[in-house]
């Protein structure tokens, strides 16, 4: 989690601790937005994949910084805020709302930097990938969290791009061009399942090692004789 964060160009950009940087396999460059409205800058520091990403509907609400988390209060209206947790790959995007919302529905604008080749939707998680079809950066299946402490899963959908949903391996194969460098990114919820007030969370992300350990992943044994881990 974040120590701290600076004033940087197009928004705030997140400090770590040295110890926390050097074991993350897959650093990322993280740039919150000054405002909700402003879009959140993710790149791979490897590669230089990157992504921006504004919340469709998003208040002017200026930024607060607190222990670790920057938070857009009555950011998505009465109630209902926007909350980042800053991490070495990535961050972790909360939406809390105090009450049902009229429709169960969070929506993106996901814009394409030039590194960005094609993206991929399986299992629930959405990949950004690279010329060579490697997973660079991801967004892990979101759920939300009810008052009564119930996890109810979310799904992912994309529009305005093209998509490749094929579950084999997306390396040493075509990628599917995207065709636009907007698309838009809808996270969906049953609300009737859920208790209120809830908090949602999708996680924006580079795709890390697979040396750390995985929970809650599905796991597919392919016709090339690899091993699909996803979510």
């Amino acid at each position: 989690m974040a120590v701290g964060f600076d004033a940087a160009p197009g928004g705030l950009k997140p400090n770590f601790l040295a110890a926390d940087m050097a074991t993350e396999k897959r650093p990322a460059r993280v740039r919150l937005p000054a405002a909700a409205a402003a879009a959140l800058h993710l790149e791979d520091a490897a590669s230089g994949v990157g992504v921006d990403v504004s919340t469709a509907g998003a208040a002017t609400a200026p930024a607060q910084s607190a222990d670790g988390y920057v938070v857009y209060p009555n950011a998505l209206g009465p109630g209902t805020s926007m909350l980042h947790r800053a991490l070495p790959g990535g961050t972790e995007d909360f939406v809390a709302m105090d009450a049902r919302p009229a429709t169960p529905q969070i929506t993106y604008d996901l814009a394409l930097g030039d590194g960005v080749a094609g993206l991929r939707l399986v299992a629930g998680t959405l990949e950004v990938l690279d010329s060579r079809g490697a997973p660079r950066l991801h967004v892990a299946p979101p759920y939300i969290v009810g008052a009564d402490g119930v996890s109810t899963s979310a799904a992912l959908a994309v529009a305005g791009c093209a998509v490749d949903t094929d579950p084999a391996a997306p390396w040493d194969r075509p990628v599917t061009a995207p065709g636009a460098r907007h698309c838009t990114v809808r996270v969906n919820w049953p609300s009737g399942a859920v208790a209120y007030p809830a908090v949602l969370d999708p996680r924006w992300t580079t795709t890390g090692s697979m040396t750390t350990a995985r929970q809650d992943h599905t796991m597919t044994l392919l016709a090339t004789g690899k091993v699909l881990v996803a979510g």
